[in-house]
């Protein structure tokens, strides 16, 4: 019999960081020059995260959240010289694609 698979477009991640982390998160977000996050609490950016995983889902794609800390965000940005990427959303988006699975390991980013 045929293993049936369910097919999906493309594959999307959310990064989910531990709730005590959501401090962190908050200053890491800052420290990117880019505008405060419009999520004031750990219940609020989950809410979003939820919005955005049923919308990616409506259109037919998957959705994988990958769990990290921030501390471990942190360390991946840092990387080692050749492979230093600066704390920017892009950037932060690259580190949670490295860690979809089938994901193929790459260096390099915006400096």
């Amino acid at each position: 019999m045929k293993q049936k698979t369910q097919q999906y477009k493309r594959l999307f991640g959310l990064w989910q960081f531990p709730e005590e982390d959501f401090d962190a998160w908050w200053a890491l977000v800052l420290d990117d020059g880019g505008d405060a996050p419009e999520c004031k609490t750990y219940v609020e950016y989950k809410t979003l995260m939820a919005a955005i995983q049923a919308d990616i889902e409506r259109r037919g794609d998957a959705v994988f959240r990958v769990k990290m800390t921030v501390r471990e965000m942190q360390t991946e940005l840092r990387g080692t010289f050749e492979t230093r990427l600066k704390n920017t959303g892009p950037n932060r988006a690259k580190v949670v694609a490295r860690r979809l699975p089938g994901a193929v390991q790459q260096s390099g980013g915006t400096r």
